[in-house]
């Protein structure tokens, strides 16, 4: 996750038994999800991180969560190479589905530096297990595990492809060809990997993460394009560094809205919802806590 130097819910009827919306609270720009219950333990506040492969957990919670490391992966990053404890969640609920054995990170969240803390992230390996509908401009997400967001959203379909494990579309940039880039929420700007045909002034810049900073480029696209939108001279970061495909990402919220469709492979932009569906999901039924309950 790079960044470059509501509380409203869509109220909707339940009649056409469509898929729980749960708010999301926009956190320096960037989309949190309240309400994380981890094997019974809650509620957590965590990042929606698209762009995350893995979810991850503030190593200080993982007893009151039952969590207990399992193994170790080493894991890169603009601040080096760290060794993280790995454990697997029992039940992991969020937005009102309940899913088993999630793998979790030990890890340390971002920290932003206005607003209250969160504590972890929540990415792939719990998104890419559902179907998934977030609107920034209602302010909601409404996950679908039965498929029937499916055959009630409608809009311009992308085709989704896997980078380690995370989605990515197509995107358009002019004369300077089509890419896949990552659809990443958590992403303030367009940031480019690999070789690419820079036109025009190419300037030095500064990336940042939550936990280091980084040297590389920065460049204006004069066009780019993802299924019905269309951007002009768009601010972009450039890391110029080997790669065995270009790629990069790309920031979810200029969408405004999209569905990611595990079942079908596709993202839906700006999708709207069909008759003779009801207008939106509905709202999830609060979880109390102490609940043990993991269906709603």
């Amino acid at each position: 996750m790079f960044f470059l130097l509501g509380h409203a819910l869509l109220t909707l009827g339940s009649t056409w038994g469509l898929p729980a919306a749960a708010p999301l609270e926009m956190q320096a720009g960037y989309p949190v999800l309240a309400g994380v219950w981890v094997n019974g333990a809650g509620p957590y506040r965590m990042l929606l991180d698209t762009g995350a492969e893995s979810t991850s957990l503030r190593p200080s919670l993982a007893v009151k969560s039952s969590l207990a490391p399992q193994f170790a992966v080493t894991l890169e990053s603009a601040a080096g190479v760290a060794v993280t404890p790995v454990a697997i969640a029992r039940r992991m609920e969020a937005g009102g589905v309940s899913l088993a054995d999630v793998e979790v990170l030990l890890a340390e969240p971002p920290q932003f530096p206005a607003g209250k803390p969160v504590d972890g992230v929540l990415g792939q390996s719990f998104l890419r297990r559902t179907s998934y509908w977030i609107h920034y401009t209602k302010g909601f997400i409404a996950f679908d595990v039965s498929g029937r967001l499916d055959n009630c959203l409608q809009g311009r379909a992308l085709p989704l492809s896997l980078v380690k494990g995370r989605p990515a579309i197509p995107v358009r940039m002019g004369a300077a060809g089509e890419r896949r880039l990552v659809l990443d929420s958590g992403a303030s700007h367009v940031i480019l990997t690999g070789p690419f045909a820079a036109q025009g002034r190419v300037r030095e810049a500064s990336f940042r993460t939550a936990t280091a900073s980084r040297a590389g480029k920065m460049l204006t696209l004069p066009l780019m394009e993802a299924g019905n939108r269309l951007w002009q001279n768009v601010l972009a970061g450039w890391l110029d560094e080997a790669a065995p495909e270009p790629g990069g990402l790309f920031p979810a919220h200029l969408l405004r809205s999209f569905y990611v469709s595990s079942q079908r492979q596709s993202v839906l932009v700006e999708p709207g919802v069909a008759e003779p569906c009801a207008s939106g999901p509905a709202e999830p039924p609060d979880r109390k806590d102490g609940a043990t309950e993991t269906g709603w």
